[in-house]
């Protein structure tokens, strides 16, 4: 039965295993107990797990167990501004539990804010069906982070998730080479970026160092 919510063979037989050696699962929570099931398994199965209300009886007549129905849960219809949210924020966007909604966060930090909604999209191993049901949800209010480009070294640059080390200090170096970037000679950083040129351009601010 476990095989056929796409569990693995192996995930399946840790639950039984587990439930037949006395463990016991009190809350959805629990499940986290098995540690072969993968983050992916447990959000994709949370909304639909189902704990039976075990009572032990005060006379030797057996009470069945009684299956507990979920309460219902509100569902949130409102949006939220993506570059200020907490993760217990995106936690209320159906198909967000707390896995995805520490990545989403955590994934604004390195860039510096979000740009458009879209890069909600780029968040590591979210499904593009869940980003797209909490699509018309998302707002963009606050403005991103900028870097300014002729005062940081590669090793800040290299952490943004649009450059690679490579890429960073290939920035640093044309700095040494030609002086102060302006938004006029960052262009001749086209071909050494290539597709992620268009990507950190909007994240760079191109101020001198001040004497």
């Amino acid at each position: 039965d476990l095989q056929r919510l796409g569990l693995s063979k192996r995930t399946a037989r840790q639950i039984v295993n587990y439930r037949e050696k006395g463990g016991q699962f009190r809350r959805v929570e629990d499940f986290q107990k098995i540690y072969a099931l993968s983050e992916t398994d447990y959000e994709r199965l949370r909304p639909y797990v189902q704990i039976e209300e075990q009572r032990t009886p005060d006379s030797a007549k057996p009470i069945a167990a009684k299956k507990i129905a979920p309460a219902p849960v509100p569902t949130f219809t409102g949006t939220i501004e993506i570059n200020t949210a907490g993760p217990e924020v995106w936690e209320q966007l159906p198909g967000i539990g707390p896995y995805y909604a520490k990545k989403i966060v955590r994934f604004r930090e390195v860039l510096g804010g979000f740009r458009a909604v879209e890069q909600i999209g780029e968040t590591y191993n979210l499904p593009d069906s869940v980003f797209q049901r909490i699509l018309p949800q998302l707002q963009l209010v606050e403005p991103h982070k900028k870097i300014a480009v002729n005062q940081i070294g590669p090793e800040v640059l290299r952490t943004h998730p649009y450059l690679s080390s490579k890429q960073a200090r290939s920035i640093v170096r044309f700095r040494e080479q030609n002086g102060p970037i302006t938004t006029v000679s960052f262009e001749r950083l086209r071909g050494p970026l290539g597709e992620n040129y268009e990507k950190i351009l909007p994240y760079l601010s191109f101020e001198s160092v001040e004497p």
